[in-house]
């Protein structure tokens, strides 16, 4: 989710949801976002998330470059591997 409108050259903060789909604990967690026009890909280690738990998690991204772009999320841990998630969005400039 991305809760404001991105402005180039500006930090944007996004949110990054995710449930544990699983009956274990997930251990060595990190969440990513990247984009093309980003300034650079962030990157964030978290928590152990509990089964079934729901996080979510802010990340600040600071875009240079105006115009259409698509933001992907990933999520890794030692249990799920590559989870993915995508979002279009239009930086102003």
């Amino acid at each position: 989710m991305i809760p404001e409108t991105p402005r180039a050259n500006r930090p944007c903060r996004v949110t990054v949801n995710l449930r544990n789909p699983l009956r274990v604990d997930l251990t060595g967690c990190v969440f990513s976002v990247e984009s093309p026009g980003l300034t650079a890909s962030v990157r964030r280690r978290f928590r152990r998330i509990a089964p079934e738990e729901s996080v979510d998690v802010e990340l600040e991204l600071r875009p240079w470059r105006p115009g259409p772009t698509t933001v992907v999320a990933t999520f890794n841990s030692e249990e799920l591997y590559n989870v993915t998630g995508t979002r279009k969005i239009t930086v102003l400039g």
